[in-house]
């Protein structure tokens, strides 16, 4: 009767997202958050519920504290419901209108997206340099990865290497959407030298998604700009995409071969392709099983007994900044450490609990129903602020889709702790552009007519 349910409820996003009215003909931020919330929630819940071929075996973490049952259905369908609540609030939408945005001059901007660049450039040799230079670095970023390499004080900079993306993302806007050809050939330069850093950083960080995410920002971008893109443009990325992610891994484990040459990379990489364990069949359990956490999540969080953690883990986010080998501070622990050892029973590792696991922890559910509203009128109040200026300011396209990215992937974290750090870029790039390249104002406006008279400065 649940799998049912699951099945309905997916039937049901699928149908509103292609009859709503969106900002956007093709893509706005609930586009994002439903295509997540389906791959988390709905989709592993049903294939529990329903254990075809065993199913539930797979994608059960602890079958005893983790079977699904009433409740957890009730929590997602209160959670999306919720969420959906807070995204359609008027009041985020009234507030939001009354937020004016002025761009100063664009010799401002391509300055602060040079800024950007200089500090990811910088962070990327220091952090480079505990591990003996930067070749070396790249060359160990899987055993890095896994912590099976020592790291020192220097890795508080990992944090500062992605601001090559905010910055190569003002710098697109300029390439794709020129309206003028002044310095067309510098800002084509330094936006190439962007791209290659920010390909650089992903490498370092071993991080598939960051690259992924990377493309897809230009490509949403370019379409909420209301572009036109060719299937021939969307077949070349979605192809890219694929290979990526299927043989991501391989390929960075071949970089353990840079000391040796360029030959012994190949030869790493074939090595990796032929490895019985790299090349095991396709298995859509094992799919779904990689988006199963949250459910498992909620379920832990529903059938455990804790303290509530009253929305703590927020100050203990930012405590985790704090370098504990220079301040000797014992870091308290951090919701996806509970969550990690309710689900296995130890914290070798970190399971993340997830957007509606996270509001349970914090308050049962009434954390839940925070949460979730919560979670979905931030995102309608910063669409609406960014959307009022798309066509205004010339790089909003970038900033529009990097905040969605961000905003959603709380979706997936729960953890603040992880969240911050995870986003911690996008943080330093948004407090550098409000300090130095936008002006604020609050102004309450009755139409969007109104808001299209601005004359922003160029």
């Amino acid at each position: 009767m649940l799998a049912i349910a699951y099945v309905g409820l997916i039937i049901f996003i699928v149908f509103f997202e292609i009859s709503r009215k969106k900002f956007n003909k093709n893509l706005d931020y609930l586009t994002f958050f439903h295509v997540i919330f389906v791959l988390l929630y709905p989709m592993p819940a049903f294939f529990m519920e329903a254990n075809f071929e065993h199913s539930v075996s797979k994608l059960l973490y602890n079958y005893e504290l983790c079977k699904p049952n009433e409740q957890t259905a009730i929590a997602i369908f209160t959670g999306y419901f919720f969420i959906i609540l807070g995204f359609y609030s008027q009041s985020a939408k009234n507030l939001a209108n009354n937020i004016l945005i002025e761009s100063r001059s664009h010799k401002i901007v391509i300055r602060y997206a040079i800024c950007l660049l200089i500090i990811s450039f910088l962070s990327i040799q220091i952090y480079s340099s505990q591990y003996g230079g930067f070749l070396d670095a790249l060359s160990k970023t899987i055993l890095i990865r896994s912590n099976a390499v020592e790291s020192g004080n220097l890795v508080f900079f990992k944090h500062f290497i992605s601001t090559c993306f905010f910055a190569s993302y003002i710098l697109g806007s300029f390439i794709f959407f020129k309206i003028n050809n002044e310095y067309q050939g510098f800002r084509t330069s330094i936006f190439i030298f962007s791209v290659l850093i920010s390909i650089i950083g992903s490498f370092l960080r071993a991080g598939r998604t960051d690259l992924v995410y990377y493309i897809v920002n230009f490509f949403c971008a370019y379409t909420v700009k209301g572009r036109k893109i060719s299937l021939f443009f969307l077949i070349t990325i979605l192809s890219f995409i694929i290979l990526f992610v299927l043989y991501g891994k391989p390929f960075f484990f071949s970089l353990s071969g840079i000391p040796n040459g360029f030959d012994d990379v190949i030869e790493k990489f074939n090595g990796a392709l032929k490895d019985p364990s790299a090349n095991s069949e396709f298995s859509f359990f094992d799919f779904i099983g990689s988006f199963s956490y949250p459910v498992n999540s909620l379920n832990a969080a529903l059938n455990t007994e804790y303290e509530w953690r009253l929305f703590i883990d927020w100050i203990y986010g930012v405590i985790s900044f704090v370098p504990s080998m220079i301040f000797n501070i014992e870091k308290p622990k951090q919701v996806n450490q509970n969550n990690t050892f309710y689900l296995m029973g130890n914290v070798d590792y970190d399971i993340p609990p997830a957007l509606l696991a996270y509001g349970i922890y914090c308050m049962s559910w009434v954390g839940l129903i925070i949460v979730c509203f919560g979670f979905g009128w931030l995102g309608r109040y910063l669409q609406t602020i960014l959307s009022n200026h798309m066509h205004q300011i010339i790089w909003m396209p970038g900033l529009y889709i990097a905040t969605a990215q961000v905003w959603v992937d709380f979706q997936v974290s729960g953890s603040p702790g992880t969240y911050m750090q995870t986003n911690f870029w996008y943080l330093v790039s948004i407090a550098l552009l409000i300090s130095f390249v936008i002006k604020f104002s609050v102004s309450p406006r009755n139409n969007h007519s109104e808001r299209e008279n601005v004359r922003i400065s160029h």
